[in-house]
């Protein structure tokens, strides 16, 4: 998988496979996640955030927003961040 092949704040409009859905009370509120699978370049990216959607995994659909790049120190690994996403239905 490649991680970093778009540049940071570039916007994107891609058709993508949601393979994750998770969510996280935090002291915040709820954090809801979404991992996404772009066949089209090979790219993996997520959107988290407070937003709840309305996806159920393994479903295709087409996603707009801004690219970030950063650390997931939870995790420990980089990853690439979908901000301000939209869905295109």
């Amino acid at each position: 998988m490649k991680i970093y092949t778009m540049k940071i704040k570039k916007k994107i409009e891609k058709d993508v496979i949601c393979i994750g859905i998770d969510s996280v009370d935090t002291r915040f509120g709820e954090m809801n996640t979404y991992k996404f699978y772009c066949k089209e370049d090979d790219t993996l990216f997520r959107y988290s955030g407070t937003k709840k959607y309305d996806i159920k995994e393994y479903e295709e659909l087409r996603v707009k927003g801004t690219i970030k790049h950063h650390f997931n120190d939870w995790e420990s690994h980089e990853e690439t961040k979908i901000l301000r996403m939209k869905i295109i239905k």
